[in-house]
């Protein structure tokens, strides 16, 4: 079994950017939208998409579902990153379209 660890919030920000654009107005014909991502790992993708889904208002139809086979690296159900690297994640939400504060989603402990 192989796991890589790789993760960061809107990482690759043009495809995030496409997403924003071209994909959630699709989306939003639907009346309902079940995403199950596969290998979350950290999670950032996973809290990135719901990011997403929140801007786009499409977070209400959205039913989410986040595995991975590495028990160890779901830190997604807790919901905690280290606070050094919010520049560069702050900075990939912004080059991918992002709205609002970027720190607004997140509580400082």
């Amino acid at each position: 079994m192989l796991s890589v660890p790789v993760s960061e919030f809107f990482r690759d920000p043009p495809v995030w950017k496409y997403l924003r654009e071209q994909v959630m107005p699709e989306l939003d014909s639907f009346p309902r939208i079940n995403v199950w991502q596969v290998g979350c790992g950290y999670g950032q993708e996973s809290y990135s998409l719901a990011i997403l889904l929140h801007e786009c208002g499409l977070a209400y139809k959205a039913r989410m579902i986040t595995t991975d086979i590495n028990a160890d690296l779901l830190r997604a159900r807790r919901g905690r990153w280290p606070a050094e690297q919010f520049a560069q994640w702050r900075a990939n939400y912004l080059a991918a379209g992002g709205s609002a504060c970027f720190d607004d989603y997140f509580d400082r402990q």
